[in-house]
């Protein structure tokens, strides 16, 4: 009877230990959260997928992605040499079907995914009595956005859901009346709640052939505009006449106007004669410039800052615009940049220091989509501007007569795009 009561004893002892120790453990561990839905079914799904065999002890998959090659410059080089070979091809023997570089896995990779799209025709409940939207640039301001057309000097205002015939999509014209504008961008100015326009080039009395701005001020009833500021570029490395400025970008800072304009033709240089610079590809410029008051020439102009070299990987035969991305509110002086070109129908997206302003090396290309045989329909795409990090909007000029019939289709539109997944 006492051997048993001592046991019991013993025993009690060793699980009042046992206890204690559990609860000084406890006490010093940190105590865990418990796991979220999420974390929860995550953990289950692993499980599940290890006993299946397709997952790896780790957690990762057992399938491997190779490194993305579909981006190198060698690449993209190959890419856009082939797609102007095949537009090429179009030209010369128009009955040959030929889709080898639409098959092509670095193509289908790197091909933007429309969204959506409308003729500029169909946006606007009155047309005005105009029949051409040649559209050039747009841009987003106080809710909507604004496009220009190089053929008229009237502004489109489109809302964000690009109705067909939307109540508030309008045309708003000069009050001096209608002539063809020749506008190639434009910028909202937030100090001057105006908008400002570039015409690509001008014969100047004073600086010969430079670009020229134009401010824009819509009267408060949102249906007519006033010309404002007119300023001269004291840039003067152009050549051609149709070959200056295609695309700006404007930002304000510490009280400073700035505006960055990008070039048409490749070193800003001729297209015309044998072997022109213009031509050469992958050597795209871009000038930044700061707005000056008043000298004994003129009343306003713009002075250059700095000339940048656009990253040989935008391999391009021209450049017809630019676009910064700055975030959901898309705040001035994003780092991410898209520029896209007319010629051969892609993007090119990459990022910019702002503090050494300069465009930085790399970048991607994406290529707009092609018809069932391989044609290129978007020929004439300008302007753009980021809808968000994924989407991008873009307007598109007037296909010209030299150009395929397929391109007629795509012509004077606004087109929503989406990057590749």
């Amino acid at each position: 009877m006492a051997m048993r009561l001592t046991s019991l004893c013993v025993l009690s002892w060793v699980l009042l230990l046992a206890t204690s120790l559990d609860a000084a453990r406890s006490s010093k561990a940190p105590q865990l959260k418990p796991l979220t839905t999420t974390q929860d079914g995550a953990l289950k799904r692993a499980k599940k997928w290890q006993r299946a065999g397709i997952v790896k002890p780790s957690g990762q998959l057992q399938v491997e992605e190779k490194e993305d090659q579909s981006h190198t410059l060698k690449d993209i080089k190959e890419r856009i040499l082939a797609g102007a070979a095949k537009d090429r091809l179009r030209l010369e023997q128009p009955f040959v079907q030929n889709t080898k570089f639409c098959e092509k896995k670095s193509y289908r990779k790197a091909a933007l995914k429309q969204v959506r799209e409308s003729p500029f025709l169909g946006l606007f409940k009155d047309l005005k009595n105009f029949t051409q939207f040649e559209g050039s640039s747009i841009t987003y301001a106080k809710g909507m956005f604004y496009i220009v057309f190089d053929s008229l000097r009237a502004l489109g205002r489109v809302n964000e859901q690009f109705q067909f015939r939307g109540a508030e999509n309008v045309l708003i014209p000069e009050d001096a009346g209608e002539t063809e504008s020749q506008f190639e961008g434009l910028q909202y100015m937030p100090s001057t709640d105006s908008f400002i326009a570039v015409r690509e080039s001008i014969e100047h009395d004073s600086h010969g052939l430079v670009p020229l701005t134009e401010e824009i001020i819509i009267n408060k009833n949102g249906d007519m505009w006033t010309l404002g500021e007119v300023c001269p570029v004291k840039f003067y490395g152009l050549e051609d006449v149709n070959k200056g400025w295609e695309s700006i970008y404007y930002y304000e800072e510490g009280g400073d106007k700035f505006l960055l304009g990008v070039c048409e033709s490749n070193y800003c240089k001729t297209i015309l004669g044998d072997d022109p610079p213009g031509l050469q590809r992958g050597n795209g410029r871009a000038v930044l410039t700061k707005h000056v008051k008043g000298d004994d020439e003129d009343s306003c102009h713009w002075e250059v800052v700095k000339e940048m070299n656009i990253p040989e990987e935008a391999y391009f035969l021209d450049y017809a615009g630019i676009a910064f991305y700055g975030g959901p509110t898309n705040a001035q002086k994003g780092s991410r940049v898209a520029l896209v070109s007319q010629e051969d129908s892609a993007i090119w997206v990459g990022e910019f220091d702002w503090e050494a302003l300069e465009f930085v090396p790399g970048g991607k290309v994406f290529h707009f989509p092609r018809d069932v045989n391989c044609d290129k329909m978007y020929c004439n795409v300008e302007g753009l501007y980021w809808l968000d990090s994924q989407r991008l909007i873009f307007a598109s000029d007037r296909s010209k007569s030299i150009q395929p019939f397929t391109c007629i289709a795509k012509d004077q539109s606004v087109h929503i795009m989406s990057l590749p997944n």
